[in-house]
């Protein structure tokens, strides 16, 4: 049994390796630094 996080939809996976994810991981990245914007898109799409 791993771990499993959805989206707030139920959608896509984050753990699996998709485009999706990597999107969420360069906005999360972003917004570490500060720069929101990539991660308010992504929380939109």
């Amino acid at each position: 049994m791993g771990l499993e996080i959805n989206y707030l939809d139920g959608g896509s996976s984050l753990v699996k390796s998709n485009e999706k994810r990597k999107a969420y991981i360069k906005a999360i990245q972003k917004a570490d630094r500060q720069d929101l914007k990539q991660l308010i898109i992504f929380a939109k799409s």
